[in-house]
Order: structure tokens, then C-alpha cells, then sequence
């Protein structure tokens, strides 16, 4: 009996995406072996350790590892490949610490598969060498980062949660209909952890422990706002119970109370930032004072408002990394198509009403001396893999944060937010080797970052096919 019950489901599953339109797309990368031995010679060099620079080093790789980095010497090691890397500037590989890559980032008018492979690859594109996905199914998540190890497929390191811990009808369950046949929805959302009681927490903890995630993943958030909210003394009992296992709690956010019951949970990271209301002076005083970083992902809020108002222009970039058909509905017709779904014009009516706080509240925080770290909120709903990280990046840089600390925000701060010594984020001596080669200083504009010459990762080297 239970094997008719999986093999029903299983077909089930498999009627289900079938329906779903498929999205092609050509290589973005190509992928060829790095020597075992090599140097990168005379290069200006961002360790990720702090925010200096060193001009005119040599950075000593063996076997996928970083074994020196020292001042440049124009004699040859014996036996190590040389590489000429003068008047480039090399960074450590950089992380997306916001993504969804089990979906599309289509409307739901149009109802796309996820290109696993196609965002895989626009995340190499960008160089991005590691992603923190934030919300979806554990397992199918930990087979694709296996592959990736294993070397059957091209990526990014993926660490991960599992679907994120909510409460009934609270979000994403309103969003995520909008995407899923109504046949389906019961199946579909039976994959979710909910919590009826303070007592879940420790089955929950347990479940997602046995299912090997790197984190634990909630929703403090009301999208659109008149969804349910997650109890307080929900979210304590499951924040304690996590930590008592020693996993971080990663907690969805959208206005300030979310924030702040989140913050008095004892969560570790606030994702999504405040973008529905305001945050006053004590409020983000008491975010830095508990030492709590924001993953705040404004660019795919700033998206969808365009969009609805018919205003979103997809740029070079855009054009290069994301399928025209998932670029296309965001750009002709969003507003019209929109009209039909109830759930997303209360959502976007929330967005038009937080408008005038989006951008101030980052600032203030920022300028009080919060933690901002570096996130894309690719593929949800107008973000999408590689090009939205370099727009969020961007737009950092035009809100007032200096290019040295996006660098190390985009590198060794995001490595902070996973528990243990992680082997990257830094090119110093006894780490990976996974290194960005660009043409030009991103000090001087952080959109350089978008001009390379090559990317390394690991044993491979990665080339721009476009």
C-alpha cells in the first residue's frame, strides 16, 4: 500500500510540472581544468579579510586550494603554471546569501518551470561561487548540491533550509496558490512545516535537522498584510529549540513589528529587510545592539513596483542571464494581468503603501551602524539569478555604502551567517581557491564586478560564452 501511495504521489508530481511551460535557454558558461599548480601573477588583490588592498601579488594555488599570497616576485616557481594577471583585480568568489532556486522568477499568469541549470550557471556568470537558498523542498535541494560536488553538474555551493516554518494561511501559502492548480494545492502545501502550537517546535527542529539543512528557515511576515502573523511565543519556542541544536534561525521579515517580534525571538538573521513601514531610531538601535544582520533584498520589491506600473526596464544584463519569456510579462502588461489575481494586488498595494520607507529605512540603518549584507531574492516573483545581485549591489552603492564594504559584505561578511569554519570567502592561504578576475577596480564603481575576465572555482576556470 505505501508503494502505490509514493508511486501516486510521484505521478502526481510528474503530471504537475509537466504542465508547467519549460524554459529554454542557451550556455551561458564554459567550464575548462585549471593546472594543479599555478600562480596568479602580479595581481591586485581584495583578501576578504579586511577592506585593504594588495597591490602587486602573487596568489600560489595547489590542488583547488590556496596555498600563499605574497608580494609579486618575477621568478618563475618551478613546476607551478604561471598566469599573467597584471592591472586585474581578483576577489574572493561572491555569495548570494537570498535565493529560491527551485522556481522561476515568472508571474503566475505564466506559470514557468525553474531552469535549475539555467540559474546555476547565471550565478557562475555573475561569480557567484556559493548561494544560501531561503525556501524550498530540502531534499531536491541537497541532490542538486550533491551533483555539484560530485562534479555532474556546473553551480554554485548551495547550503540550505527547507520550505519555511509559517503558521496556517500565513504566508507564502496565499503566493504560492497562485502558482499551483488548485488539484494540487492540498499535496503541495502538506510539504510545508506548520505550527499549530508552542509544542511543534520540537518536531519541527527534529525534521529539519534529520533532513541535513544548513539552517533553520520562518516566516515572520504578513504577504500580503492582512495574512495571519506568526505568534511571538511561536516563533521563541522554535528559535530556543533550534538553537538548543545549534541551528541559526533565519527569519522572513517585511514591516517592523515582524522585526521586532523576530528580534525579541532570538532570531539570528532578518531577511527580506523592513519595506512596509517605518522603523524608528530605537527599533534599529536594538537590531545592532543584538548584533542581528539584515539580508534586505530591496532590488526585486523595486521590480515589482515598476512593473506595476507599467515603468520596469530590463537591463543589459537582464537581457543576457534571464529567458525572454520569464523577462517579458514583467515588462509588457504586468499592470493589466495583475487585475486578475486578488492575492497579488493586495500584495502590490502593500508595496505602493511602503514605498516612501523602503530606501530610508536601509539608509538609517546603515548609517546607525547596522549590518547590511548582500542578497538577491532570486527567482522569486521579479528577481532573478546573477543580474538581480548586481542590481541590488548597485543599489547599495547609490544608497551610500561604500564599495569596500559591499566587497566584504558580498564575501567573508556573508560567510558569517553559517555555522563552523566555512573553506571560502576569503582568498588567504588554506582556502578554497575560488577567486573572481576582473578587468577593472571595483573600488572605483561597484559594477566592475560585471566586467571579468575569468572566474576560478575550485579546479575549474569559468568563461563568459557572452
Amino acid at each position: 500500500m505505501c508503494k502505490q501511495l509514493a508511486f501516486g504521489f510521484i505521478m502526481i508530481l510528474i503530471t504537475f510540472f509537466s504542465c508547467m511551460k519549460k524554459v529554454d535557454h542557451h550556455d551561458l558558461i564554459e567550464v575548462s581544468d585549471m593546472p594543479d599548480r599555478y600562480v596568479l601573477s602580479n595581481a591586485n588583490v581584495f583578501s576578504g579579510r579586511d577592506s585593504l588592498w594588495f597591490y602587486h601579488h602573487d596568489i600560489i594555488v595547489e590542488n583547488g586550494m590556496i596555498r600563499d599570497v605574497k608580494p609579486h616576485d618575477s621568478i618563475l616557481i618551478e613546476d607551478y603554471k604561471s598566469i599573467d594577471v597584471t592591472n586585474k583585480f581578483v576577489i574572493p568568489g561572491l555569495i548570494d546569501a537570498n535565493v529560491y532556486l527551485l522556481v522561476s522568477g515568472a508571474v503566475p499568469w505564466e506559470k514557468r518551470k525553474a531552469s535549475i541549470d539555467v540559474n546555476l550557471q547565471a550565478y557562475l556568470y555573475m561569480g557567484i561561487t556559493t548561494v544560501y537558498d531561503m525556501g524550498g523542498d530540502a531534499d531536491r535541494l541537497e541532490q542538486i548540491s550533491q551533483s555539484i560536488e560530485q562534479g555532474e553538474r556546473i553551480g554554485p555551493r548551495i547550503y540550505h533550509g527547507h520550505y519555511p516554518v509559517s503558521i496556517t494561511e500565513s504566508h507564502p501559502f496565499p503566493m504560492a496558490r497562485l502558482y499551483v492548480p488548485k488539484w494540487f494545492q492540498r499535496s503541495f502545501e502538506k510539504k510545508y512545516p506548520v505550527m499549530k502550537s508552542e509544542k511543534d517546535a520540537l518536531d519541527i527542529a527534529k525534521g529539519f535537522l534529520d533532513l541535513k539543512v544548513d539552517y533553520m528557515t520562518v516566516v515572520c511576515d504578513e504577504l500580503p498584510s492582512h495574512t495571519p502573523s506568526m505568534p511571538a511565543s511561536f516563533l521563541t519556542a522554535l528559535t530556543k529549540t533550534s538553537h538548543d541544536r545549534i541551528m541559526k534561525v533565519f527569519a522572513h521579515v517585511g514591516s517592523a513589528q515582524n522585526a521586532m517580534t523576530a528580534l525579541n525571538a532570538g532570531v539570528d538573521v532578518l531577511v527580506q529587510g523592513i519595506v512596509r513601514d517605518s522603523l524608528t531610531d530605537e527599533q534599529i538601535d536594538a537590531i545592532i545592539a543584538a548584533e542581528v544582520p539584515i539580508i534586505w533584498t530591496l532590488a526585486p520589491v523595486i521590480n515589482r513596483y515598476l512593473a506595476m506600473n507599467d515603468e520596469y526596464v530590463p537591463s543589459f544584463t537582464d537581457r543576457v542571464l534571464i529567458p525572454e519569456e520569464i523577462i517579458a510579462p514583467m515588462e509588457h502588461g504586468f499592470l493589466e494581468n495583475s487585475k486578475s489575481y486578488d492575492v497579488l494586488k493586495a500584495y502590490l498595494a502593500d508595496i505602493k503603501t511602503g514605498k516612501k520607507h523602503w530606501i530610508s529605512n536601509l539608509k538609517r540603518f546603515y548609517q546607525r551602524g547596522g549590518e547590511v549584507l548582500i542578497g538577491s531574492g532570486s527567482n522569486a516573483l521579479g528577481a532573478y539569478a546573477g543580474a538581480t545581485y548586481l542590481q541590488e549591489l548597485k543599489l547599495l552603492q547609490e544608497m551610500g555604502i561604500s564599495t569596500k564594504e559591499l566587497l566584504l559584505a558580498a564575501t567573508s561578511g556573508n560567510t558569517r551567517l553559517i555555522n563552523g569554519n566555512t573553506p571560502y570567502g576569503f582568498l588567504i592561504p588554506h582556502r578554497v581557491a575560488e577567486m573572481v578576475v576582473l578587468n577593472s577596480d571595483p573600488m572605483v564603481d561597484i559594477s566592475a564586478i560585471d566586467d571579468q575576465a575569468f572566474l576560478i572555482k575550485g579546479k575549474q576556470r569559468i568563461d563568459r560564452k557572452m
